[in-house]
């Protein structure tokens, strides 16, 4: 917190790298908040959230297939990604969300009724994938899977082979979908195999934002250029480095990296541990096995697609993200005598960072609206933006679909 503070007091703009400091801080508060939740009586809501949420966004998908495919000679696949400025973004929170639909699947203390919609979301979750071709998020599901059996024996084994099955299961509805069926009806899906076969191969800019990064580091390795101001510098792609790691030593400095780092694969070993603690006990914690699993792997998978992706800055990955690490926690904590009790540790916290947290959050709640009301395109501050930001008419997104600031 000091570190951070320091970087945003040296920045171009303090008041900017502050917000990012409270958004932070509101994003940990909500993980503190589900973590809480599970312990007490939680589990069941967040459980049906999860399951809920993206079973109504597949019912939603499929309702929207259905009707292009009767009124379209060519209808576009990668338009029929509602909801999301960009498909991307729905990908960053799928990183997450998978996973936890299996754990919810997965768990026999869950009604059978949810656990189908929750195997029925997975499935289809997996079409979206297959549409979109989100590469990154495939290779965060496949490392976070795969790592399962080498930590967690047989258990894990089961985890991953549900994981793979779901995701073959996936692939053949796909197939059937945007394949066999146009074919027997005549048609076909625009933007398939095109669009798909020139994102598979595109880098998409990372390489060029990935130099920008390591130049700001570069320029202030210690302290950073400040929070959020990637988005400060101009250049022609992006407000943000599409990897969370090089924009974190770029804007928060090097030492505040290797504290976050060091920090989040401190709590993943330890919740490895604990896991494999739980297995070698019998026990199920207070999530079962599968959804602490589920939850485990998310969190993996979120760290493996932040290497490549935008998804902690965008704000329903972000969301997603905080509830996976709450469930986690929440799963692990007493029963696994990896922490503190956490009536405990809540009762000789501070009572000022409670009263600090919630007066960031009125004041970014505040500032937010000001910006959003009375404008088609809302941005941090009025001033206008420059020409040579960009190099075309796309949006660049950093906490506003125009991120500049």
């Amino acid at each position: 917190m000091a570190l951070a503070v320091l970087s945003a007091g040296r920045a171009a703009v303090p008041v900017v790298a502050m917000r990012e400091i409270a958004l932070m801080a509101g994003l940990l508060g909500v993980a503190w908040l589900v973590t809480v939740s599970v312990r007490d009586s939680g589990r069941r809501l967040l459980t049906r959230g999860v399951t809920a949420a993206w079973a109504l966004y597949a019912i939603v998908f499929l309702l929207l297939y259905g009707l292009v495919l009767g009124t379209q000679d060519t209808p576009n696949s990668w338009l029929l990604i509602f909801g999301f400025d960009n498909p991307r973004f729905l990908n960053h929170a799928q990183t997450v969300a998978l996973p936890l639909l299996l754990g919810v699947t997965l768990s026999t203390g869950l009604r059978r009724g949810w656990r189908c919609w929750s195997g029925f979301a997975l499935i289809i979750g997996f079409v979206l994938l297959a549409v979109t071709l989100g590469r990154a998020t495939v290779l965060a599901l496949a490392v976070a899977t795969l790592l399962c059996p080498l930590l967690f024996g047989r258990a894990g084994l089961r985890f991953a082979a549900w994981m793979g099955g779901a995701a073959a299961l996936g692939l053949l509805v796909y197939m059937l979908m945007f394949e066999w069926v146009p074919a027997l009806l005549g048609t076909s899906f625009a933007s398939v195999q095109v669009h798909n076969a020139a994102e598979a191969t595109s880098d998409h800019s990372r390489f060029y934002l990935w130099r920008i990064a390591v130049g700001h580091i570069a320029e202030s390795p210690w302290l950073g250029i400040g929070p959020m101001h990637f988005a400060h510098v101009p250049n022609l792609k992006g407000a943000h480095p599409h990897n969370v790691y090089l924009q974190v030593a770029a804007e928060y400095g090097l030492p505040f990296l290797a504290l976050v780092v060091g920090g989040t694969g401190f709590a993943l070993v330890r919740a490895a541990r604990g896991l494999r603690r739980l297995l070698a006990q019998g026990g199920e914690g207070s999530l079962g096995i599968p959804l602490l699993m589920g939850a485990f792997c998310a969190c993996v998978a979120a760290a493996v697609d932040g290497g490549f992706s935008g998804n902690f800055v965008m704000p329903v990955s972000q969301v997603w993200i905080a509830v996976a690490a709450g469930l986690l926690a929440g799963g692990l904590i007493k029963r696994s005598n990896l922490v503190l009790d956490v009536k405990a540790s809540t009762a000789l916290a501070p009572r000022g960072i409670g009263v600090l947290l919630l007066t960031a959050q009125l004041g970014l709640a505040y500032v937010t609206i000001s910006e959003f009301v009375g404008t088609d395109s809302p941005r941090i501050g009025s001033a206008a933006v420059s020409t040579a930001m960009t190099s075309s008419d796309n949006w660049r997104p950093r906490f506003w679909l125009d991120g500049w600031f």
